[in-house]
């Protein structure tokens, strides 16, 4: 199946896609990409539930995700970092959530009075002002934490670093 979904369809728009940075063009791209990555999953997901062939099929579109972490500034007016001078961007979350609905909507079409849908969403999309990328600076000014050496790299760790690092993660999977 995945031989036959890379062949028909391609690669996800966002396969090996690095950071997106905060310029007019790259987010162009990148609303882009979600749109173009939604259509590919919906025509697979289209494709694969017309063959009748299995009894539980399972599909994740992440791209509203992703499309909130970078337009939701463009769409909520009190945003802080909010401008009505990207034009081209003002409305892209609006436009990957209505493509995401017509996927939604053709998968839909293709269920029989005895197939079931459960559709999950991991959570909604708002504003996030929680700073906890504040935290270790926090803790060494107050002096509650004490830096800790370079890593292998010369940068020094993080405070999540640190203390993932003291957590056994191996014996947790």
């Amino acid at each position: 199946l995945a031989a036959e979904l890379d062949r028909k369809y391609g690669n996800h728009p966002l396969t090996d896609y690095d950071r997106t940075s905060p310029g007019l063009s790259d987010l162009l791209e990148l609303k882009h990409k979600l749109m173009r990555g939604i259509e590919v999953k919906r025509r697979f997901a289209v494709d694969l539930l017309r063959r009748r062939e299995h009894d539980f099929v399972f599909y994740n579109f992440a791209e509203l995700h992703k499309a909130g972490h970078f337009f939701w500034k463009f769409h909520d007016r009190g945003h802080p970092d909010f401008s009505a001078e990207e034009p081209q961007l003002q409305n892209a979350l609006r436009e990957v959530y209505a493509d995401m609905d017509r996927a939604i909507g053709s998968v839909l079409e293709q269920l029989g009075t005895n197939d079931d849908l459960v559709l999950v969403t991991d959570r909604g999309m708002y504003a996030d002002y929680r700073g906890d990328h504040l935290i270790e600076k926090v803790l060494l000014k107050l002096e509650l934490a004490v830096p800790r050496g370079p890593s292998n790299d010369n940068r020094p760790e993080s405070w999540r670093t640190r203390v993932l690092n003291q957590r056994d993660i191996r014996k947790a999977l």
